[in-house]
């Protein structure tokens, strides 16, 4: 981990702070709404599970790719077993590639549950996967891009990025790092704390 790389990147960060928010607090709201509807006990799942992802749409889903709708066929249609599936992959006592393949797995067999020509795909990536967990836990979980995450490795020297789930792995064990110097730079926090509201 090339650190001096790491420093000048995130004074970089720092310098075009005002523009980067901008584009970036969108995703304070998106955490609010689903902290604020998330329940795990909800007696209607599919309703509450409906209100908690309604604005993570913007950011996870595309043109040809709707994995929120997909949830929400899902948790209409086997309400139980998407609560089972997220009750796995928000078990923060377990390994976190281990509940990430189980849940996988889990909506691979939900998919083939689903009558025949209804649904091609669920759509639910490692990149949605991630939504999903930092949604949750934003304090612990970072979104992962496969893009965005190569291009960090490749910035700071780093080899390799493993494939599949350990690449997930990886990439959070740098965003950690790259979180501990940020949140250890008053001027940043400074910027963040005056740029966010309630």
């Amino acid at each position: 981990l090339d650190r001096t790389m790491l420093h000048s990147l995130v004074e970089e960060y720092r310098a075009n702070f005002s523009k980067n928010i901008s584009r970036e607090i969108y995703k304070w709201r998106i955490v609010e709404c689903f902290q604020r509807h998330w329940d795990i006990e909800a007696g209607d799942f599919a309703s509450m599970l409906s209100k908690a992802f309604s604005q993570a749409d913007r950011l996870i889903e595309s043109r040809y790719r709707y994995p929120c709708r997909m949830l929400k066929c899902f948790s209409e249609l086997y309400p139980e077993d998407v609560r089972s599936l997220f009750r796995v992959l928000y078990d923060e006592s377990r390994p976190m590639a281990l509940r990430i393949r189980a849940y996988l797995l889990g909506m691979d067999m939900l998919l083939e549950r689903v009558e025949s020509g209804s649904a091609a795909a669920h759509f639910q990536t490692y990149h949605v996967v991630s939504v999903a967990l930092w949604l949750r836990y934003p304090d612990n979980h970072f979104i992962y891009k496969h893009k965005v995450a190569q291009s960090l490795f490749d910035a700071l020297g780093v080899k390799q990025m493993p494939r599949g789930v350990g690449a997930i792995v990886a990439t959070y064990e740098l965003y950690g790092v790259v979180a501990e110097v940020l949140r250890s730079d008053a001027a940043y926090r400074s910027m963040l704390d005056a740029a966010l509201d309630e």
